[in-house]
């Protein structure tokens, strides 16, 4: 358990010792199946048979390896998707996660599971995303709003000028909005006609594969 200016992380494990789940508040912010042979799967709200999983398929099947950005670290679940020869950018403002999911002991998404490259920048994701070069990223993925406080200057029109501008011409910008307690799909429907996007949501239900969650999800596309 560590408490910092952002709040409360602690990670835990379930009372078989098969799981293990990374905490803000009360919101899980990932998880990891122990055990050689399944701490690689892709879980939680980023399962392979959920929307992301599904985006990723996509992405990496016509992909012309261009880097892809992720904006919230979590567990690190996300960088299972990275293959071989890919970028991976990851941005998070805060340092207790960082070095949660930095941390073999904890999670081993990133030291074990990621097939391209990554590196984690630490800051405020929409000051350090003016630094990358324009038009760098195939894909842009804002996984920041699963907590009852959500970074609201990451999803404003000027933000989404921001991500479009750092977009290759036909990239792809991924919104994690599951929330328990804020409804964002409005908001994002009001901001991808605004910038006339094309725009896609998925809701998915969970399942039974384990360690899997439900989740919704939004991706938008100049086409």
């Amino acid at each position: 358990t560590e408490r910092n200016f952002f709040g409360v992380w602690r990670v835990t494990n379930s009372s078989s010792g098969d799981i293990r789940r990374l905490y803000h508040g009360t919101t899980v912010h990932g998880l990891q199946l122990l055990g050689e042979s399944r701490e690689c799967i892709a879980s939680s709200y980023y399962h392979k048979s959920g929307p992301i999983g599904q985006v990723f398929e996509v992405y990496n099947a016509n992909s012309t390896n261009l880097p892809v950005a992720v904006a919230g670290l979590g567990s690190g679940t996300l960088a299972t998707y990275s293959t071989p020869g890919q970028q991976f950018d990851i941005y998070d403002i805060d340092p207790a996660v960082v070095r949660i999911a930095s941390d073999p002991r904890l999670f081993t998404f990133l030291s074990n599971c990621t097939q391209g490259s990554y590196r984690v920048i630490l800051g405020d994701a929409r000051l350090k995303l003016r630094e990358a070069p324009d038009g760098h990223y195939g894909m842009i993925v804002l996984d920041a709003f699963s907590s009852d406080s959500v970074p609201a200057h990451l999803l404003t029109t000027q933000a989404l000028e921001l991500y479009l501008a750092k977009l290759a011409p036909d990239g792809i910008i991924a919104f994690h909005i599951s929330n328990r307690y804020l409804n964002l799909e409005p908001l994002l429907s009001g901001l991808s006609r605004r910038a006339g996007l094309s725009a896609f949501i998925r809701r998915d239900g969970g399942g039974v594969e384990p360690g899997k969650y439900g989740s919704l999800w939004v991706v938008m596309a100049r086409n």
